[in-house]
Protein backbone atom coordinates (compact mmCIF):
# COMPACT_ATOMS: atom_id res chain seq x y z
CA UNK A 1 0.00 0.00 0.00
CA UNK A 2 1.37 3.41 -1.00
CA UNK A 3 2.07 5.97 1.68
CA UNK A 4 -0.46 8.82 1.66
CA UNK A 5 0.53 12.47 1.32
CA UNK A 6 -2.25 13.37 3.72
CA UNK A 7 -2.18 13.01 7.46
CA UNK A 8 -4.77 13.69 10.07
CA UNK A 9 -4.27 16.37 12.70
CA UNK A 10 -6.19 16.02 15.92
CA UNK A 11 -7.02 19.53 17.06
CA UNK A 12 -8.63 18.63 20.33
CA UNK A 13 -9.56 15.54 22.15
CA UNK A 14 -13.34 14.87 21.72
CA UNK A 15 -13.75 15.18 25.48
CA UNK A 16 -12.42 18.73 25.28
CA UNK A 17 -14.95 19.60 22.52
CA UNK A 18 -17.80 18.41 24.73
CA UNK A 19 -16.77 20.83 27.48
CA UNK A 20 -17.02 23.89 25.20
CA UNK A 21 -20.40 25.57 25.90
CA UNK A 22 -22.93 25.86 23.08
CA UNK A 23 -23.04 29.62 23.62
CA UNK A 24 -19.58 29.79 22.02
CA UNK A 25 -20.91 28.30 18.78
CA UNK A 26 -21.19 30.32 15.61
CA UNK A 27 -24.93 29.69 15.18
CA UNK A 28 -25.99 29.87 18.81
CA UNK A 29 -29.50 31.18 19.36
CA UNK A 30 -30.99 31.93 22.75
CA UNK A 31 -34.56 30.81 23.46
CA UNK A 32 -35.66 34.47 23.23
CA UNK A 33 -33.91 34.85 19.85
CA UNK A 34 -35.68 31.71 18.66
CA UNK A 35 -39.12 32.98 19.76
CA UNK A 36 -38.48 36.34 18.05
CA UNK A 37 -37.44 34.55 14.85
CA UNK A 38 -40.58 32.40 14.97
CA UNK A 39 -42.76 35.50 15.47
CA UNK A 40 -41.09 37.19 12.48
CA UNK A 41 -41.57 34.09 10.34
CA UNK A 42 -45.23 33.92 11.34
CA UNK A 43 -45.67 37.58 10.35
CA UNK A 44 -44.09 36.96 6.94
CA UNK A 45 -46.27 33.89 6.45
CA UNK A 46 -49.44 35.81 7.32
CA UNK A 47 -48.59 38.80 5.14
CA UNK A 48 -47.14 36.98 2.14
CA UNK A 49 -50.26 36.82 -0.02
CA UNK A 50 -51.53 40.27 0.98
CA UNK A 51 -48.23 41.99 0.22
CA UNK A 52 -47.84 40.08 -3.06
CA UNK A 53 -51.30 41.25 -4.20
CA UNK A 54 -50.50 44.80 -3.11
CA UNK A 55 -47.24 44.75 -5.06
CA UNK A 56 -48.92 43.44 -8.20
CA UNK A 57 -51.52 46.22 -7.95
CA UNK A 58 -49.09 49.06 -7.18
CA UNK A 59 -45.90 48.23 -9.13
CA UNK A 60 -45.28 48.55 -12.83
CA UNK A 61 -44.84 45.35 -14.81
CA UNK A 62 -41.04 45.79 -15.00
CA UNK A 63 -40.79 46.57 -11.27
CA UNK A 64 -42.83 43.47 -10.45
CA UNK A 65 -40.61 41.29 -12.66
CA UNK A 66 -37.48 42.59 -10.92
CA UNK A 67 -38.95 42.14 -7.43
CA UNK A 68 -40.24 38.65 -8.17
CA UNK A 69 -36.81 37.50 -9.35
CA UNK A 70 -35.10 39.25 -6.43
CA UNK A 71 -37.39 37.55 -3.92
CA UNK A 72 -36.66 34.22 -5.62
CA UNK A 73 -33.05 34.69 -4.55
CA UNK A 74 -31.55 35.86 -7.82
CA UNK A 75 -28.59 38.24 -7.77
CA UNK A 76 -28.86 41.62 -9.46
CA UNK A 77 -26.57 40.47 -12.30
CA UNK A 78 -28.76 37.40 -12.91
CA UNK A 79 -31.91 39.53 -12.94
CA UNK A 80 -30.33 41.93 -15.41
CA UNK A 81 -29.33 39.09 -17.73
CA UNK A 82 -32.79 37.48 -17.53
CA UNK A 83 -34.62 40.73 -18.32
CA UNK A 84 -32.10 42.14 -20.82
CA UNK A 85 -31.30 45.24 -18.76
CA UNK A 86 -28.20 46.54 -16.98
CA UNK A 87 -27.36 45.66 -13.37
CA UNK A 88 -27.44 49.35 -12.37
CA UNK A 89 -31.02 49.53 -13.68
CA UNK A 90 -31.98 46.61 -11.44
CA UNK A 91 -30.35 48.32 -8.46
CA UNK A 92 -32.15 51.61 -9.17
CA UNK A 93 -35.43 49.77 -9.61
CA UNK A 94 -35.09 48.07 -6.23
CA UNK A 95 -33.46 50.73 -4.09
CA UNK A 96 -33.83 54.01 -5.97
CA UNK A 97 -31.14 56.55 -6.75
CA UNK A 98 -29.66 59.51 -4.90
CA UNK A 99 -30.45 62.96 -6.29
CA UNK A 100 -29.56 66.22 -4.59
CA UNK A 101 -28.74 64.51 -1.29
CA UNK A 102 -31.94 62.46 -1.02
CA UNK A 103 -33.12 59.12 -2.33
CA UNK A 104 -35.82 58.97 -4.99
CA UNK A 105 -37.69 56.04 -6.50
CA UNK A 106 -37.21 52.40 -5.80
CA UNK A 107 -39.59 49.59 -5.05
CA UNK A 108 -38.51 49.30 -1.41
CA UNK A 109 -39.39 52.94 -0.72
CA UNK A 110 -42.67 52.59 -2.63
CA UNK A 111 -43.73 49.58 -0.57
CA UNK A 112 -42.73 51.30 2.69
CA UNK A 113 -44.76 54.36 1.69
CA UNK A 114 -47.82 52.20 1.03
CA UNK A 115 -47.47 50.18 4.25
CA UNK A 116 -47.00 53.31 6.36
CA UNK A 117 -49.62 55.38 4.55
CA UNK A 118 -53.40 55.57 4.27
CA UNK A 119 -53.49 53.04 1.38
CA UNK A 120 -52.25 50.28 3.67
CA UNK A 121 -54.69 47.34 3.71
CA UNK A 122 -56.27 46.76 7.14
CA UNK A 123 -55.01 43.16 7.18
CA UNK A 124 -51.42 44.42 7.12
CA UNK A 125 -52.05 46.92 9.91
CA UNK A 126 -53.67 44.21 12.03
CA UNK A 127 -50.82 41.75 11.44
CA UNK A 128 -48.18 44.38 12.23
CA UNK A 129 -49.99 45.34 15.43
CA UNK A 130 -50.21 41.68 16.46
CA UNK A 131 -46.50 41.21 15.69
CA UNK A 132 -45.56 44.25 17.79
CA UNK A 133 -47.59 42.84 20.71
CA UNK A 134 -45.97 39.40 20.32
CA UNK A 135 -42.52 41.00 20.22
CA UNK A 136 -43.18 43.02 23.38
CA UNK A 137 -44.48 39.91 25.12
CA UNK A 138 -41.34 37.95 24.20
CA UNK A 139 -39.00 40.75 25.27
CA UNK A 140 -40.79 41.30 28.57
Amino acid sequence: MAESDFWEVTLLDPLVWRRIPLECGLWFETPMDRRLRWARQQLFYELGGIVRKMMVDELTNKQWQVVRLYLDGKKQEEIAAALGIKQCTVSRCLFGTKRKNHWVGGVVAKIRKIVNGPKCPPEIKAALTLYAARRQEILA
